[in-house]
C-alpha cells in the first residue's frame, strides 16, 4: 500500500510542474528548463540542442513575430529565402524589386545605381560620396573622395591610395621619398624595391649598388650589362658593353672607346698605324716603332735586320732579340749554333730536317726521311704524315713499293703506278699511261701527242700503222720493228767480215 501511495504522488508532483513552468516560445516542448526545447511552435522550426532554429540558414527566429523572418539581402519565396540582386540591400516579392539599395549603390527612380569609385557609399549620384574606398588614407569633403598624401594617387584596381613612384607610405598614412639611389621603396626611405638607372638590386639585398661603366643599366652583378652608356660606339654582346670598332678598348676614366695601341682614329673608325709603328698620332704619323724597327730621318720605321730587337739602323743593332742564343758583334746579330738561322720572332733555331748538337753547337742533318728530331737516332716528326714511326723512332713509307722522295719529301709509287688504297700497295698504271690516280684514271699518256686517253685507264697510239713500244714509251709504226732487226742483221754482217781480216 505504502509504494502504491508514493506513486500517485509523483504523479501529482509532475502533474502540477507542468501546470507551474510552462514552456517558453518558441519550445512548443521543453525539458529541464522553460528554454530547452525538445520540439517547436513552428514546421519552420527545428529544435537543435535545446534551441529552436529555423530550418532555413538564410532567415533569422524574430521573437516579435514568433516566426522565422528572412534575413537581410534575402526574400520569401515558395517557403524559402531567395537571394536578392546585389544592388539591393533589401528586396520584395522578386529579386530586382529592391526595397533600399546595398552599400556602394544610390537610389534614383527606384532603380539600385553602383556609386563610381573611389566612393564606397553615395547619394543622389555614383560621384558624390557619403565614405570613401580608403577611409585611412582618404578625406571626403564636399561629396569628393581625395588621397591624403599629395604624391599619391588612387589606384581604382586595388581600390586604395598608392604612393606615386619614388615615395613610400609612412607610418602617418603620408607619402614620403624615397632616398636615393632607391626608385622605388617600402617602409622606410631607404629599404628599396626597385634602383634608378645606372643601381642594380643585387639578390636578397635592399640596397642599390652603382652598375659598373660601361653598363649605363645592369641586373644581378655590377657588370652583366642591360644597356651601354654611349650607344653610338658601343654595342651589347651578350650583357657585355663592347667597343663597335674592334680595334678600340673601353677607357672607364675617359668614359669612351679608344683606339688599341699601334691605331689611331679617323673618321670614327680605328685605322692601322704603319707596319713596324707601335703608336702613331691622330694624323698616322709614328710616334714609337714596335721592337723590331727603327725611326728613320723620315719618321718611317723601318726593320732591323733579322734577329735585332733594337738598332739605330739597319746595319747598327744596339739588342739581340734571342739574347741566350746570339751573339752582337759589330752591330749584328749571329746565332751561336753554327747553321742556325732567326725564325719570324727573331729566335736562334736549326731549320727543319736539322737538330741541335749541343756538343757541337751545331745543326746537324735529322735522317732524309725525318723532319724534326732531337737526335740522328730520334725523330719527332716523319716528313710525311702518312709514314709510320716504329719504337726507335725511324720513319718508313706505310705501303708497299713506296720509296721516299728526298725532294718532295713524300713517300710516293715509282713511275707509272699508283697508291692502291684497297690493297696498300702500288699497282701499275693501264697499258700505255705514264701518270694515273688509279687503275681507270690515266691522267697523262707517256706519248701524248700520238696517243688517245681511252679514259678506261689505257692508251692506245692514234694511228693504226703504229704500235706503243715499251721499252721507247712511244709510238712506233708497226714495220720499224723489223727494219730494226735488218738493220741489226746488215751491221752484225759487217761486224764478222772485217774481223775475218
Amino acid at each position: 500500500m505504502l509504494k502504491l501511495r508514493i506513486k500517485s504522488l509523483n504523479k501529482k508532483a509532475k502533474l502540477i510542474d507542468q501546470l507551474i513552468y510552462a514552456c517558453q516560445s518558441p519550445c512548443a516542448t521543453c525539458q529541464t528548463t522553460t528554454t530547452y526545447c525538445l520540439t517547436c511552435i513552428d514546421t519552420f522550426l527545428e529544435a537543435d540542442a535545446g534551441i529552436c532554429k529555423c530550418k532555413d540558414p538564410n532567415a533569422s527566429y524574430e521573437a516579435s513575430d514568433n516566426a522565422c523572418v528572412c534575413n537581410p539581402k534575402y526574400f520569401e519565396s515558395n517557403d524559402i529565402c531567395a537571394s536578392c540582386n546585389t544592388e539591393c540591400a533589401t528586396c520584395d516579392i522578386i529579386a530586382s524589386n529592391c526595397t533600399s539599395c546595398a552599400d556602394g549603390y544610390f537610389n534614383q527612380d527606384d532603380l539600385c545605381i553602383a556609386c563610381s569609385s573611389p566612393c564606397a557609399t553615395c547619394s543622389e549620384s555614383a560621384t558624390t560620396c557619403l565614405s570613401c574606398d580608403d577611409p585611412n588614407n582618404m578625406v571626403l569633403s564636399g561629396g569628393v573622395c581625395g588621397c591624403k598624401s599629395s604624391h599619391a594617387t588612387f589606384d581604382p584596381t586595388q581600390k586604395i591610395c598608392v604612393c606615386d613612384i619614388g615615395y613610400y607610405l609612412d607610418a602617418t598614412n603620408i607619402c614620403q621619398p624615397c632616398i636615393n639611389p632607391c626608385q622605388t621603396c617600402i617602409g622606410s626611405g631607404t629599404v628599396c624595391e626597385s634602383c634608378v638607372p645606372g643601381y642594380f638590386l643585387e639578390n636578397g639585398n635592399t640596397e642599390c649598388t652603382k652598375c659598373e661603366s660601361p653598363c649605363e643599366t645592369c641586373t644581378g652583378t655590377a657588370e652583366t650589362c642591360n644597356s651601354c652608356v654611349d650607344p653610338i660606339d658601343l654595342k651589347l654582346v651578350d650583357n657585355t658593353c663592347v667597343c663597335n670598332d674592334k680595334n678600340a678598348e673601353f677607357n672607364v676614366t675617359s668614359g669612351s672607346c679608344e683606339c688599341d695601341p699601334g691605331f689611331y682614329s679617323s673618321n670614327n673608325n680605328c685605322v692601322a698605324c704603319a707596319v713596324g709603328c707601335e703608336d702613331c698620332d691622330s694624323k698616322g704619323d709614328c710616334n714609337e716603332c714596335s721592337i723590331g724597327y727603327y725611326l728613320n730621318k723620315n719618321e718611317v720605321c723601318v726593320a732591323c735586320a733579322s734577329g735585332c730587337e733594337e738598332c739605330g739602323s739597319a746595319t747598327t743593332c744596339e739588342k739581340c732579340i734571342d739574347q741566350h742564343n746570339t751573339k752582337l758583334a759589330n752591330g749584328i746579330c749571329t746565332c751561336i749554333t753554327a747553321k742556325a738561322t732567326f725564325n719570324t720572332e727573331g729566335m736562334c733555331e736549326c731549320q727543319d730536317g736539322l737538330f741541335n748538337n749541343t756538343e757541337t753547337d751545331t745543326c746537324v742533318s735529322c735522317p732524309s726521311n725525318c723532319e724534326v728530331c732531337t737526335s740522328a737516332n730520334e725523330c719527332n716528326q716523319c716528313w710525311d704524315p702518312t709514314m709510320t714511326k716504329s719504337a726507335t723512332g725511324a720513319c718508313a713509307c706505310s705501303f708497299q713499293n713506296q720509296y721516299f722522295n728526298e725532294t718532295t719529301h713524300l713517300c710516293e709509287c715509282p713511275s707509272h703506278q699508283y697508291l692502291n688504297a684497297a690493297s696498300k700497295q702500288c699497282s701499275a698504271c693501264g697499258e700505255g699511261c705514264d701518270i694515273c690516280t688509279d687503275a681507270k684514271t690515266c691522267e697523262t699518256c707517256f706519248d701524248p701527242d700520238h696517243m688517245t686517253n681511252n679514259q678506261d685507264g689505257t692508251c692506245n697510239c692514234t694511228s693504226s700503222k703504229q704500235e706503243f713500244s715499251e721499252k721507247n714509251e712511244r709510238c712506233r709504226d708497226t714495220d720499224s720493228g723489223a727494219y730494226d732487226l735488218t738493220f741489226t742483221w746488215i751491221l752484225l754482217v759487217i761486224s764478222i767480215a772485217l774481223s775475218a781480216f
